[in-house]
């Protein structure tokens, strides 16, 4: 934390309610507006819809994270496409995108992220563990 309470806010995303400088708290007010998101939480209740006949997720997580994901998936995307991770680390280095659990969503972005096929070991372990196809 920086400063006292009042210089801090927090802002919620769905259940999670982050802790974020005043400062800070503008600028992500200000990418979710000119993003067209107004309303994050989660997505309404979808049995039918969030579901594939094998009872894979196939919904897109908390309204708006998937937006959000899709922005992080780009820049990463362009770190490894400039080289900009290979000349700060010396070396070839995947960017994984996590969550708590690995939806078809996170493997797309992950797969995005790493357009020279940097992920793929990781990609590879998670189609050995059954998590992808």
């Amino acid at each position: 934390m920086h400063g006292n309470d009042e210089e801090n806010k927090s802002i919620c995303f769905g259940d999670t309610r982050l802790r974020i400088v005043a400062d800070d708290i503008h600028r992500v007010y200000i990418w979710v507006q000119n993003s067209g998101l107004y309303c994050i939480r989660m997505e309404p209740y979808c049995a039918e819809s969030c579901y594939d006949s094998e009872m894979r997720y196939v919904g897109k997580g908390p309204v708006g994270y998937y937006e959000l994901l899709s922005e992080v998936t780009v820049v990463a995307e362009k770190l490894q496409k400039c080289g900009f991770i290979k000349n700060k680390f010396g070396k070839s280095v995947p960017i994984i995108i996590h969550d708590l659990e690995y939806p078809w969503y996170i493997i797309k972005a992950t797969k995005t992220a790493n357009p020279g096929g940097e992920a793929n070991a990781f990609l590879a372990a998670m189609k050995a563990l059954g998590i992808t196809d």
